[in-house]
């Protein structure tokens, strides 16, 4: 990759063995999120510089690759605790109760488990209305730098039809 953007070779093998060490694999898995701080150097603008790159293949490890002044490269891991949150999504039907609760944040799989709890109470061809409020809670697993790991597992959640909640 770091050839295909022109990186000099003097750079590509420095920074890919500090890599190789801190993954302690050769390769990063196909679609890999990459993320580089690069420098083009006026004597040399065929030739950018590598300023860092950082890769974070599990939510809460990312691998940091820095040039030092002196020109070598420094690896470092961040470790990062992942903790749940609660989280209150609430929202007003508007075509599929699934649909708008995605439309108000809340992940597909969550609504998809909220609306079978609810069919065995609710009848959704006579009482489901364009309109009607609902509330879910949602547990999702957070990063201690506030990345979203897992988008939320129901918890709990409410709907209130016309004459009942």
């Amino acid at each position: 990759m770091l050839a295909d953007i022109g990186v000099p070779e003097a750079d590509r093998k420095p920074i890919a063995e500090r890599l190789q060490g801190l993954l302690k694999k050769k390769k990063l898995a196909a679609g890999e999120t990459i993320d580089l701080l690069m420098q083009t150097m006026p004597e040399q603008p065929d030739a950018p510089r590598v300023l860092s790159l950082s890769v974070r293949p599990q939510p809460e490890h990312e691998y940091i690759i820095s040039r030092q002044d002196d020109g070598t490269y420094d690896a470092e891991e961040k470790i990062y605790k992942v903790s749940p949150r609660i989280v209150r999504v609430e929202g007003e039907r508007n075509g599929s109760l699934e649909q708008s609760g995605m439309g108000a944040g809340a992940p597909s799989a969550a609504m998809i488990e909220f609306v079978r709890a609810l069919s065995y109470d609710v009848d959704f061809q006579r009482e489901l209305k364009a309109g009607q409020k609902f509330t879910v809670l949602l547990e999702q697993l957070v990063t201690s730098d506030g990345r979203v790991t897992h988008p939320g597992r129901l918890l709990a959640g409410e709907l209130r039809l016309l004459k009942r909640t």
